[in-house]
C-alpha cells in the first residue's frame, strides 16, 4: 500500500489517512470472506447405556405370580409319594384335592383326600384326610381313627407357601420367594417316573428351590423342584428333598381352575374333624410371635 508522503502538508495527509481507514476494513472484509470457513467437527454423540437384560429367574417368578393371581378355585387328581432310602420305603397315596382362595392377603383353604394306598402294583383302600381352614392343619388317618391337628399362626400360617407343611405354591409373590430362596431354572420336565407323566402334552415352567441361610425352613428340606403348567399356572409337580436323602413327591392330574363347586365339593372341603371317644385327637397349639414391646 502507497505510504502518504512527507511532504503533503499536515492538514491533508490527516484527510487521507481518514480515507484509507474505510478502504482498509472494506479490503479486510473482502478477504476475509474470500476464504473458505473453518470445517466444524461434531462432537461424537454420546452412546446411550445398553438396556440391561431382564434376569430370566425374576420374569419366571413374576409369570408365575400373575398367572397365580387369577386361580381362586381348582380341584384335580392328586397322587402323594414319600421315600426314605435308609429303611428303604415307599408310600404312594391317590386321591383329590379341593383348592380355594378368598383374597390374595389371607392363606387359602383346601381339602385333601387320599382314598387309596398303592403297594407295588396292588391298591388298597386307606382313606387319609388332610384338610386346611385357615388357620388349622388337620391329618385324619380312618384306618387308624387317629386326628393330629396343628394350629399355623405367624410365618407358617399358610402351609402351601414354599417352605410350609404342605407346599403348593399358588401365586407366591416373586419377591418373597427371591428374598427366602436362592432360584434357578430347570430345563425340560421332570424325569422322575413318578412325576414323569405331567410333562405331556403341555408347556411347563422348572424352578429349583433352594433355602437361603438363616431361612427358618433351611434343616427342613435341601432343595424344592417345582414344574407349573403355563396354562393354568398351577403346580403340577412337586418333589422336595431334605437333608437325609427322603423324597416327598406331589403330582397333580386334570385340574379344573375356577368351577363352581357343587354341594358335595363345597362340604368336603369344609370337611369335619372327628371328636367322638373312638378317635384319638392330638391338638397341638402354635405360639404367637412377641411383639418388641412384650405386647401379644
Amino acid at each position: 500500500m502507497q505510504v502518504i508522503p512527507d511532504s503533503f502538508p499536515l492538514r491533508m495527509r490527516a484527510v487521507l489517512q481518514l480515507l484509507c481507514i474505510p478502504l482498509l476494513l472494506t479490503f479486510a472484509a473482502c478477504r476475509s470472506a474470500s476464504e473458505p470457513a473453518a470445517p466444524v467437527v461434531e462432537a461424537p454423540a454420546a452412546k446411550a447405556p445398553a438396556a440391561k437384560a431382564p434376569d430370566p429367574v425374576v420374569t419366571a417368578l413374576e409369570r408365575i405370580e400373575d398367572g397365580g393371581r387369577v386361580v381362586k378355585v381348582f380341584t384335580a387328581k392328586v397322587a402323594m409319594e414319600r421315600t426314605e432310602p435308609l429303611f428303604d420305603k415307599r408310600d404312594v397315596r391317590l386321591g383329590d384335592v379341593l383348592y380355594e382362595r378368598t383374597s390374595l392377603q389371607s392363606p387359602p383353604r383346601f381339602a385333601v383326600h387320599l382314598e387309596q394306598r398303592q403297594i407295588g402294583r396292588r391298591l388298597e383302600n386307606r382313606p387319609k384326610r388332610i384338610l386346611f381352614n385357615g388357620r388349622w392343619l388337620t391329618e385324619i388317618d380312618e384306618t387308624k381313627k387317629q386326628v393330629i391337628r396343628w394350629e399355623l399362626c405367624g410365618d407358617e400360617v399358610d402351609p402351601t407357601r414354599l417352605g410350609g407343611r404342605f407346599p403348593l405354591p399358588v401365586g407366591q409373590p416373586a419377591e418373597e420367594v427371591l428374598s427366602r430362596y436362592e432360584v434357578v431354572l430347570l430345563e425340560g420336565g421332570p424325569t422322575d417316573e413318578f412325576l414323569v407323566g405331567v410333562a405331556t402334552d403341555r408347556e411347563l415352567l422348572g424352578l429349583r428351590i433352594t433355602p437361603r441361610p438363616g431361612v427358618p425352613t433351611a434343616d427342613d428340606f435341601k432343595h424344592v423342584d417345582l414344574w407349573y403348567d403355563t396354562d393354568s399356572w398351577l403346580p403340577v409337580a412337586v418333589s422336595l428333598v431334605d437333608e437325609q436323602g427322603n423324597t416327598r413327591r406331589l403330582r397333580l392330574d386334570g385340574a379344573r381352575v375356577n368351577p363352581v363347586l357343587d354341594a358335595e365339593e363345597r362340604e368336603r372341603l369344609e370337611g369335619v374333624v372327628p371328636t367322638t371317644g373312638e378317635w384319638l385327637v392330638d391338638e397341638r397349639h402354635c405360639v404367637e410371635p412377641v411383639a418388641p414391646d412384650g405386647g401379644g
